[in-house]
């Protein structure tokens, strides 16, 4: 039996994507491993509700003074610690490690939206934590591709282990009821799911929105669901007068449990983001069975595949033309989304436990 510890600080306090990454791994994780112990460090947390080989170590300290007790914690009792969050402890251990990389974006123009401080923490400590780390987990063979241009590590060091959707999101029967509150009924719009910020390019989104021709953007909306991020002004500035119109719906933040519905009664899911690590709202379109038009950036391709229609992200007609396809034939929506649904399950939190558990119990 082996002592595995896991930084489960997202689950408390971190940003979307990251608590239901670290959610997400822990519950696959409670299924696959029944014989390891694990301990999971926390800040606030004092209990959760899992099996026996689970149990929360808590310091409820300032960050620096989080980790030197984590790192002392870990020279006396654990074996592997896995970091799906933060390089600083990482960079100083003393035992077997894994670094979880979602994105190196602190590294790209995008950072500077970023808070300062997490800017800041990257760059000073991730050199030496991808450096220090045993074995580095990237989600994307594209965050693999960055960290071996960026910090120049042996390819053999980094494993690949994809995401996947959280199960919530899965084909079901609409409920017009939780549509009608968003004043959106089945099949009569397009969606964006993200939060709104530079990087993820809703602004040519609204544009190729503009180019449709006038019968389709009479029978279809746009809808554009997350919450408000950094110079969302320009977006909002342009979506104006289609707002006005009804054409162009901001949701706000979206609990999952309407999400699922709002997700399987659009026509169509429109990705144009510039950069993503992974990109899991596309996977959990997919995962809904609903057709997708995306950017041809960063990792995206890897999780769309040959199931949806990719184009480069500023290509404003392109993208224009493959909305208006999409949304226009009927056959080829057929076809995109059984492709869809059938490539989404290729991605499940079974397999990326299992890859986790092979990988710390290799070291």
């Amino acid at each position: 039996m082996r002592v595995i510890g896991i930084d489960i600080r997202d689950i408390e306090e971190g940003w979307a994507g990251r608590k239901r990454y670290t959610s997400l791994l822990l519950d696959g994780l409670l299924s696959a491993d029944r014989t390891n112990r694990f301990v999971l460090f926390s800040r606030s947390l004092s209990d959760v509700d899992f099996n026996g080989n689970f149990s929360v170590v808590r310091f409820d300290k300032p960050v620096f003074l989080w980790h030197r007790d984590v790192i002392d914690y870990c020279a006396r009792e654990v074996d592997v610690y896995i970091s799906p969050r933060s390089p600083i402890t990482p960079a100083f251990l003393n035992v077997r490690s894994i670094l979880v990389v979602h994105d190196l974006i602190s590294f790209t123009p995008f950072g500077r939206h970023l808070p300062i401080k997490s800017r800041i923490i990257e760059k000073i400590f991730m050199n030496r934590a991808v450096k220090k780390a045993d074995v580095i987990v990237a989600v994307s063979e594209n965050t693999k591709s960055d960290l071996i241009e960026r910090f120049k590590i042996a390819e053999e060091k980094i494993r690949v282990i994809y995401e996947a959707p959280d199960p919530i999101f899965r084909k079901i029967d609409v409920s017009e009821e939780v549509l009608s509150r968003y004043g959106l009924e089945p099949m009569r719009y397009i969606l964006f799911v993200g939060t709104l910020e530079p990087r993820k390019n809703v602004g040519t989104l609204i544009e190729a929105y503009t180019r449709l021709s006038p019968e389709v953007r009479d029978n279809f909306k746009l809808v554009i669901a997350g919450r408000l991020g950094w110079s969302y002004g320009a977006v909002i500035e342009k979506a104006e007068s289609l707002s006005k119109q009804g054409k162009v719906v901001f949701t706000g933040y979206v609990p999952d449990r309407d999400l699922v519905h709002i997700y399987n009664g659009a026509r169509l899911f429109v990705y144009p983001s510039l950069y993503e690590g992974f990109g899991l709202p596309v996977l959990e379109a997919m995962s809904c069975g609903v057709p997708v038009v995306s950017s041809d950036a960063a990792s995206i391709p890897e999780i769309v595949g040959d199931t949806g229609i990719s184009v480069p992200p500023l290509a404003v007609d392109e993208m224009s033309r493959a909305m208006e396809v999409i949304l226009t034939d009927d056959e080829m929506w057929h076809i995109l989304s059984e492709k869809a649904l059938r490539r989404s399950k290729l991605f499940s939190w079974e397999a990326t436990a299992k890859a986790f558990k092979e990988l710390y119990e290799s070291l």
